[in-house]
């Protein structure tokens, strides 16, 4: 690559900010919003033993720990389906799938 191209992409990837992070991020916020519609029918629907006034102290707490723990076990599942893959065709020389080699 010569100087001016190499020059434009530094400064293209300067002005971007985490340009990979969009899939994380929405994953992130599908697994908040599946546990807040969870946690919120659980205790207004089901139990009605929170009030609205309390919503910010039990409710929020219950979902950042749920999904801070549900994060990890997200991120660990690809390895735990390649060694499953690798056991059930019986070889370590075989590629895997597309969908989870990248």
């Amino acid at each position: 690559m010569d100087s001016p191209q190499a020059t434009r992409q530094l400064e293209h990837d300067s002005q971007s900010l985490f340009p990979e992070w969009h899939i994380p991020l929405n994953i992130m916020f599908v697994v908040i919003s599946i546990w807040l519609f969870y946690t919120l029918c659980m205790e207004f629907v089901s139990t009605r033993t929170t009030s609205w006034n309390q919503l910010f102290l039990n409710i929020v707490n219950k979902i950042l720990c749920i999904s801070a723990i549900t994060m990890p076990a997200i991120v660990y599942m690809p390895s735990n389906l390649a060694r499953i893959f690798q056991l059930a065709y019986i070889t370590r020389e075989r590629r895997f799938p597309t969908w989870l080699d990248q």
